[in-house]
């Protein structure tokens, strides 16, 4: 932003006037967007004070908006919630200085620039606030677009006091000395870190960014990285957007101060106003009840609950008789019923002596109801929570005393000793732990605390936490499938819809999934109808050899390569996975795709098409899958088809429900985990190229993936290749190809190849159905190529391209804003239309006679203007 003003300066007093207010615009959004980011009430993402705050500023059409945010950082509700690290901060805003303090000189210099334009502002106390800086600037703005023209002397005078006011703060707030970073996830799952002020990158940003996982964005780094949620920018840090107002269902505007260019923002995260969430239906009663011989919290058992004895025994024996481990974790997917085992376990361990308390904390912030999932509040997030959830309810001596109590030593100390403070030992429970803002680092610190005879349960979808005790919790088995549809269906009332072959299908397709039982059986309920079910499963090994022995001697040796491969790992692979590996250099030319078709018809493999791109998924069934793997372990060709599924396991593993999710997810997958691979082993990527060049001429978008190693590891020219194979394909959509347009632009500029970059823009111009709002763009970018000199090609050149450009976007003026219209008004120029030209600039004052840029143009076609009072 400093560079703009430098330039603005070498174009007069009024030019370099405007461009501090937009610096000042800058500043003022930037330092309220990083207060909000040290907002860390731990409530869950729509229940805290960060949220509400950034919904206000996403949403708000006026500077004042943000002056208000800030306000209610400091005096406001919000103020209880800042984080300590953003305490020094909230100190010199809110310190009563004098000069010569920084803070005193950047007030009074900017009520200077108040006083030129109004004679009767007051003086500055003789100490005074910085933050009134913000409500300054916003009269300021205001009272300059009142004053209408500002002339060349007050705009000189103003300009000066406005610089000075600006650079005082920017110099000497030391939230601006603090790291602020960039971090953009790489393919192969370490960050690419750029920092944005002198600070650097530090060993210890970089491993914190790492161990933390955070979303790409913009941060300060200060102990901890603070995401600046409403900021968005590049790894190449090159231009930043702020909110701008405009929001709608689908977009809101964020405008560049830099470069003045536009983009629209998704709206769906700000759509829904603030609020306080429900509780889940499973989080702990508030307080602990005497049940049987235990005090705990525990909640309720749910309506329907089917036993599953082995399951039941295991953590009943682990949690109660076995002392060896003190950490226990149940891992399954979601609504597997791992919570309804756990409480269904803890309410029968009430009753024994074994436990003097049991706690039960819950991150849960989705309910799996039987009529859908529903949003709700989570209890727990982080540590902090964890410990003053856990006091509350032990409610100790000096508990309400802060300074004297500490809830996360007195939990450590708790976890470590026989409870002291319940007098005997606690089990600690945790449910969807994998919810918490940083489950790795929670379960760091439980691990290093937690000691015998206490004990910790975690429910968790991830099985990263690998426990002293692991018990995985897979779908139910018949007999239990069937008293949880026998229970549902007399609940539903619809005993007499369900037949035999549906229930076979419902349990085969749900692989005993309760929740999605639950939920099939509803939609039954709801629907009133049954789908025929076509497959038939065989279990017996005699029953195989009848059903697959004779045709699998018919196959030819293709065929029977595929298939003995697809028997190796039980997985649904993408028909491309499977052409893309098998047809490597180091393997025996085959027509693969010929030999799919050929199982196929054999019935050893079923094939099903994705909805979303129509891509084909192969599986083979449970049945041919035995057989086959019998066969795989005599053939001699196993030890060839191990190094096969080692490469398809770049694709990683497919459900059933991943097939309508297409085959993006897939290459993403295969892609990323080469990228790993490439980084972890110090392997060369040379041995994949030719797999992942087959992929992507399959699977176009597969050469946006590519792009990214290449870019990654500084192959310019090779990413450059990917992009133009990509723009190049004809089954990619042109709404599709645009952002890699503007990439494949940015990347010409990189190499400096400006000649290139200007076809590109052109070519982007050229797209129908374009945007406006992008035909903007780009004209822009190519227009300050020209103004740069960046282009070294004579003007006949291009003279064409840039005459159907103006014209392309002349007829849809209507749709652009008065900025649009000097900025066609400059392309005309340079074509040397100069009086449409001066048409579009009679148009810019016809909307505001004071808008600077028409001005300016006016000066440049030598118009005369004639202002109205």
């Amino acid at each position: 932003m400093n560079e703009r003003v430098q330039v603005a300066r070498q174009d007069g007093d009024t030019t370099l006037f405007m461009n501090l207010m937009y610096s000042g615009e800058q500043l003022l959004k930037l330092i309220t967007s990083a207060m909000v980011a040290g907002i860390t009430d731990s409530k869950g993402s729509r229940d805290n004070d960060q949220y509400a705050q950034n919904y206000k500023l996403v949403h708000a059409d006026s500077i004042g908006v943000w002056t208000q945010t800030m306000e209610t950082l400091i005096a406001g509700p919000s103020h209880h919630y800042l984080s300590e690290e953003f305490r020094p901060f909230l100190s010199e805003l809110t310190e009563k200085v004098s000069n010569p303090s920084w803070q005193y000189g950047a007030l009074f210099a900017l009520n200077n620039c108040l006083k030129i334009l109004n004679v009767a502002q007051e003086e500055l106390p003789v100490r005074a606030q910085l933050k009134s800086w913000f409500s300054l600037f916003v009269r300021l703005r205001n009272d300059a677009r009142a004053h209408g023209i500002i002339n060349a002397d007050q705009a000189g005078t103003i300009s000066q006091n406005l610089e000075k006011s600006i650079k005082l703060i920017t110099e000497n707030f030391s939230l601006f000395k603090a790291p602020w970073l960039y971090a953009k996830q790489n393919i192969s799952g370490s960050y690419r870190i750029t920092s944005l002020n002198e600070q650097g990158i530090t060993t210890e940003v970089q491993k914190t960014i790492d161990s933390t996982s955070p979303e790409d964005g913009i941060f300060l780094f200060i102990k901890q990285p603070f995401r600046i949620d409403i900021i968005e920018s590049t790894v190449e840090a090159t231009d930043f957007y702020f909110p701008n107002g405009n929001f709608s269902d689908k977009s809101y505007e964020c405008i560049s101060y830099i470069s003045g260019r536009k983009l629209f923002s998704q709206s769906s995260n700000y759509l829904k106003p603030p609020g306080q969430l429900p509780s889940s239906e499973t989080e702990g009663m508030g307080e602990l009840s005497l049940i049987h011989e235990t005090f705990t919290n525990i909640p309720n058992l749910q309506s329907i609950y089917i036993n599953r004895k082995n399951l039941e025994d295991e953590l009943y024996n682990v949690l109660l008789m076995n002392d060896r481990y003190p950490i226990v974790t149940l891992s399954g997917r979601g609504g597997i019923g791992k919570t309804s085992l756990a409480l269904h376990i803890l309410h029968k361990i009430c009753s024994e002596t074994r436990f003097a308390a049991i706690v039960w904390l819950s991150a849960r912030d989705i309910d799996l109801l039987e009529e859908g999932p529903k949003t709700v509040r989570p209890q727990i997030l982080n540590e902090n929570d964890i410990a003053n959830e856990f006091s509350k309810l032990i409610s100790p001596p000096n508990f309400n005393n802060k300074k004297l109590f500490s809830a996360k030593e007195f939990m450590e100390k708790e976890l470590k000793e026989a409870g002291s403070n319940t007098n005997g030992q606690i089990l600690f429970v945790m449910d969807n732990f994998e919810t918490l803002r940083n489950p790795r680092q929670v379960y760091a610190w439980l691990d290093m605390h937690i000691r015998n005879p206490n004990k910790i349960l975690i429910t968790s979808r991830l099985r990263d936490f690998k426990a002293d005790y692991p018990i995985n919790v897979d779908g139910m088995n018949r007999d239990e499938f069937n008293e949880l549809v026998e229970r549902v269906a007399l609940k539903l009332n619809i005993q007499q819809r369900l037949n035999k072959p549906f229930l076979d299908e419902l349990f085969r397709e749900s692989d005993g999934h309760p929740y999605v039982i639950k939920v099939m059986l509803g939609e039954v309920s709801q629907q009133k109808e049954l789908k025929n079910v076509k497959r038939v499963i065989a279990s017996k090994d005699e029953i195989l050899t009848a059903l697959f022995e004779r045709t699998y001697s018919d196959l030819s040796p293709a065929a029977k390569r595929v298939f003995l491969t697809l028997c190796s790992w039980r997985n649904i692979l993408p028909e491309v996975a499977i052409e893309a590996i098998l047809n490597r250099e180091e393997n025996e030319l085959i027509n693969v795709e010929d030999s799919i078709m050929e199982l196929f018809r054999y019935s050893f493999v079923e094939l099903t098409e994705s909805y979303t791109d129509k891509s084909t998924f192969v599986d083979v069934p449970l049945t041919a899958f035995e057989f086959g793997r019998k066969k795989l372990s005599v053939s001699p060709l196993k030890s060839k088809i191990q190094l096969d599924i080692d490469l398809l396991n770049f694709f990683g593993v497919t459900q059933y429900t991943d097939i309508n999710k297409g085959l993006k997810p897939k290459v993403e997958q295969f892609f990323k985990n080469i990228a790993q691979s490439v980084k972890i082993k110090k392997e060369g990527i040379k041995k994949f190229i030719p797999i992942m060049n087959f992929v992507c001429r399959k699977y176009p978008y597969g050469w946006t993936m590519l792009y990214k190693i290449y870019y990654e590891t500084n192959e310019i020219p090779k990413a450059i290749d990917c992009l133009q194979n990509f723009v190049a394909d004809h089954k990619v959509s042109t709404a599709e190809k645009l952002p890699y347009w503007e990439l494949l632009s940015k990347l010409y500029a990189l190499q400096k190849d400006y000649a290139a970059e200007a076809q590109t823009l052109i070519e982007i111009c050229n797209i129908d159905d374009l945007s406006f709002n992008d035909l903007s763009n780009a004209v822009q970018s190519l227009m300050n190529l020209f103004k740069e000199k960046k282009l070294l090609i004579r003007k006949e050149e291009i003279f064409m391209a840039l005459n159907l450009i103006a014209e392309r976007m002349n007829l849809r003026i209507q749709e652009g804003g008065i900025s649009d219209l000097t900025k066609l008004a400059w392309v005309y120029i340079y074509i040397e239309k100069k009086e449409k030209a001066k048409k579009l600039v009679q148009m810019a004052l016809k909307k505001d006679q004071y808008y600077i840029h028409a001005l300016n143009l006016a000066k440049v076609l030598k118009m005369r203007i004639k202002l109205e009072d």
